[in-house]
């Protein structure tokens, strides 16, 4: 049975204790040991200001600033809308008026845009319920409302649906006859397979991806994270007068600090979510939170999530977070690491994370040394979309991609590897 919330408050938060205040007040002394630039993006990337925050900002933002760095970070970390809010607020005459306008364009362009994706998420859910099939709204426009109140402060381009497994062949039907396609040159059938494989399936319309997940977590856990167990404990959320099921409050903040793991935090607007979240549901059944994340083997992810949004948006965090998170010796420093990597990276052609460093970083979050084996291993073996397009087999015949994508990898690799011997044999 879906738990009804029908608004979601934005309620003060006591510092409960001197501990609070000291974290917050050493997040605010760190903002003035970085660069000008850096400690305004972290600044802007919420919601609402503290006074003292305020204030800060204005003395940083006070002689020689790189404005279009600023700009330039905030779009690669998806914080524009929040940096366009904030300055907007606080400093409205702060940058040059291009590239205030050129701000104020952008994000117009990015409302209007979100609520076209809401416009297709609600067509899309009432379609499946008229067929009997219902689903888990998360992402998109949904979590642009739970975490921040507004759809326009958060960027996103693409729309998230969960579904049960046993399900999903039936939805990509009716999503086919009502103007999508699917993302690759397959016939249904094969798609159909390939999305049974894997986690999910992408259908498009208008330039919109829409994915239908069948598991959660992208197959990052050995114990996948399914519609069933999920939907017991979901939440009804409403939106343009539209009633959407969504994840509930300890199911969603597990689910943003798993995603932020898998995406190694590489931007700003994972860890924004965190934090923004926290703010906003004051009241959070922890110990049910951390016995889910422990059954899920999670626990480590979520700890570092908390301590993200501790350390570099100066959240305060309730009494139950704040105690086990510092029961890692080990996660302060692991936060710091992904802070300065994740804020490094100024624009959009910053080199991506080398497989042994994603294999290195996940062996830190992940707590079961099998679903660390798994999950590394699996670009080794786990078919992709250029495997099913090099080769088109029939769809009963699926299963000996998995020997072929192997195959490839060695026949490429191995070629790479021959040129260099021959190179290095020549000079």
């Amino acid at each position: 049975m879906a738990r009804t919330v029908s608004t979601w408050e934005r309620e003060s938060v006591t510092m409960e204790s001197a501990g609070t205040i000291a974290s917050h007040a050493e997040a605010l002394v760190a903002y003035r040991l970085r660069g000008k630039e850096e400690a305004i993006l972290l600044l802007c990337s919420r919601v609402d200001m503290s006074g003292e925050e305020a204030a800060m900002l204005g003395d940083l933002a006070r002689g020689q600033v790189d404005w279009r760095e600023i700009v330039a970070s905030a779009a690669v970390h998806r914080v524009l809308p929040l940096l366009h809010a904030n300055l907007k607020k606080h400093l409205p005459e702060a940058i040059p008026h291009d590239l205030s306008a050129e701000i104020r364009e952008r994000v117009l362009h990015n409302g209007m845009s979100n609520l076209a994706l809401l416009g297709i998420l609600i067509d899309v859910v009432a379609l499946l319920r008229q067929n009997g099939i219902e689903v888990l709204s998360f992402k998109g426009p949904v979590l642009a409302e739970e975490v921040y109140g507004n759809i326009g402060l958060r960027a996103f381009s693409d729309l998230d649906l969960l579904v049960a497994r046993h399900d999903l062949p039936r939805v990509v039907t009716l999503l086919l006859g009502h103007g999508f396609r699917l993302e690759i040159d397959l016939s249904e059938e094969q798609y159909q397979k390939l999305a049974e494989r894997n986690h999910h399936a992408v259908m498009i319309r208008d330039g919109v991806p829409v994915e239908l997940h069948w598991e959660l977590s992208g197959r990052y856990f050995s114990r996948g994270v399914y519609f069933e167990a999920l939907s017991g404990r979901a939440e009804r959320l409403t939106l343009s007068g539209q009633q959407l099921l969504t994840l509930g409050g300890e199911d969603l903040l597990i689910y943003l600090c798993v995603h932020g793991c898998r995406h190694h935090w590489e931007q700003l607007d994972a860890v924004c979510c965190v934090a923004e979240f926290v703010k906003r549901r004051t009241v959070l059944d922890w110990d049910l939170l951390w016995r889910l994340a422990g059954e899920m083997g999670a626990t480590h992810m979520v700890a570092l999530g908390l301590s993200l949004a501790e350390s570099m948006l100066a959240v305060q965090l309730p009494r139950e977070a704040r105690e086990r998170v510092a029961s890692f010796p080990r996660l302060g420093k692991l936060a710091e690491e992904v802070a300065e990597r994740m804020l490094a990276q100024r624009t959009s052609q910053t080199p991506a994370m080398g497989y042994w460093q994603f294999v290195a970083f996940h062996r830190r979050v992940m707590e079961r040394r099998w679903d660390w084996l798994l999950y590394c291993s699996k670009p080794l073996w786990n078919p992709t979309h250029s495997d099913w397009l090099s080769l088109r087999l029939p769809a009963s015949l699926s299963a000996l991609y998995y020997l072929l994508r192997p195959l490839r990898l060695l026949r490429k690799y191995g070629r790479k590897a021959w040129g260099r011997i021959s190179s290095a044999g020549n000079g």
